[in-house]
Parts: structure tokens; sequence; C-alpha cells
């Protein structure tokens, strides 16, 4: 066996205790063997090559902050080392020794997760061991901030009824929305009642075009999202009248705010009798 290699074996036998190599090989006796020139010459190159185990690094990472309702941060070790080994032979222990109550998951590997935090301050002891059970400790402190702020919600505004007469099929949905405390970051227009016929043109702004509308009365409804996640709704509804036939020789009433069948009792909207009338009709 050459010098380094039973330099090698001594250490591995004694967990890289320099003295207790040391004292092996004067137990050995070969400082009075009777071959003592050849025996002192290959002693010395042994304990030349015997090398004091050096304790692991252990970095536990850097201090954190983190606010509720985040209630999990990752406990980081993957930065410690051995200097004179590798890092696959190391093992990890972490453990809290200050803080209030937790989940620990993952407390032997090198990356922890420490769940269900509450407010208040933790702090985590990591412990690094080498292969010969040197070891050394780091610490990282992380505190959890709780909030008492309320998110507001915010406010979705679907627009006014309408009423139009076929054979218009269209119209114009305009909503909006407001957030007190943030911003509007999301639309959806969907129907939630009404005739199966129907096409909403562009359901992801505020303002859409729906059209192909049939007889019968639709509800819209209008869903806001805010920059925080909390949403919002509001419904409009859109009536669809039939078309309203005139019988040839017979007078109709109109006016500007009418709705109705064109009787004096209930006149037509002038602009929906312009759209149906025909040459002669009066």
């Amino acid at each position: 066996m050459t010098p380094k290699e039973r330099s090698t074996d001594l250490i591995n036998k004694f967990g890289g205790s320099a003295e207790k190599v040391v004292n092996e090989i004067i137990a050995l006796q070969v400082w009075t063997n009777p071959n003592t020139t050849e025996n002192l010459a290959y002693w010395k190159e042994v304990l030349a090559a015997v090398k004091v185990n050096k304790a692991p690094i252990a970095r536990a990472g850097l201090d954190q902050k983190i606010f509720l309702p985040i209630n999990t941060a990752k406990l980081d070790g993957s930065a410690s080392s051995d200097p004179d080994g590798s890092i696959i032979d190391l093992q990890y222990f972490w453990r809290k020794v200050i803080g209030p109550s937790l989940i620990l998951i993952d407390a032997t590997k090198a990356i922890a997760t420490a769940n269900n935090l509450v407010a208040g301050e933790y702090l985590f002891e990591l412990k690094v061991v080498d292969k010969f059970n040197a070891f050394t400790f780091d610490f990282v402190t992380i505190r959890v901030i709780g909030t008492t702020t309320v998110i507001q919600s915010p406010t979705a505004n679907a627009g006014l009824n309408a009423s139009i007469t076929l054979p218009v099929n269209t119209v114009t949905l305009s909503g909006s929305g407001s957030d007190p405390d943030g911003s509007i970051v999301g639309y959806q227009w969907t129907k939630i009642s009404g005739p199966a016929q129907f096409a909403i043109s562009s359901p992801n702004t505020a303002q859409t075009l729906v059209s192909n509308l049939v007889v019968g009365t639709y509800t819209f409804q209008l869903r806001v999202t805010d920059n925080k996640g909390a949403t919002a709704t509001d419904t409009v509804v859109i009536t669809v009248n039939d078309v309203v036939v005139i019988p040839p020789g017979e007078n109709f009433f109109a006016s500007p705010t009418g709705t109705g069948t064109g009787t004096q009792a209930s006149p037509f909207k002038i602009g929906d009798f312009l759209k149906i009338a025909k040459p002669g009709m009066t």
C-alpha cells in the first residue's frame, strides 16, 4: 500500500482525526522496527499525506421578509459546501429555534419549506454535517408581516337597459368599471338569460357589439376584475321587439320617446318607424 493510500485508509478509519492517525502510527511501533531507515521514510510519507478534516461550511441563505396572506417561505441551504470533501456527502438538518407555530417540510434536505407561517419573526437553524461527522451551523431569519388593509371590491356598471325593434338586430353594450384601491384589469361579457341566438363581438372589452338578436328579452352580465383579483358584476336587459306590420291605409302615431305599437296610446319611436315605414304611410 502506498503512503497516500495508507493515509487515506487511516483517515477514513479514524474519522479524519489527525491525532488518532498519528497515535495509530505510533501504536504500530514502526520507530523501533529493525528496518528503521526504510520504515522511517515510509511513515514520514504517510504522515505527510495525512490531512486534517475540515468542517463543512453551512449557508442558510439570506434573511427574508414576507407579507400575509403569503404564508410560505423557502429555506435554501444549497450554498453550503465542504472545503475538503464533496457536497454529495453532506447532511442537512433544519429546525426552528424561535418563532410561532409552522409546518416544516423536507427538514433533512438542502432546501426545506416553511408552511403555515403567521405574523411574527422566525429564526431557523441549519446544521450541516460531513461524512466524518464534522459539522457547523448557520441561521436565517424570516419576518412575517401581517396586514390590516381591507381589499375593497371594484364596481361594475353594465349600462342602461335598451329596447330595439326588428329588423334592427344589433345593440352596443357600453359597460365600465371602477376600483377605489386599484385599477380594473379585466372585463367579461356573458349572456345569462334570453334566446339562444346571439353573438358578442368583443366579450373581453368594456364596450362591445351584440348582433344576430331575435325577438325576446336578453340579460347580459358584465364582470370586472381589479388588479388584486377582486371581482364585481352588473347586468343589462335588452328587449328585442318583433317587426310591426301596419295595415295599408291605417294611420299610426310616433314620438321621439315612444316604445309602443303605433297607437295614440302607445306610439312608435320615430326612429324605429322610419326604418320600417313604406311609401304612403303616414
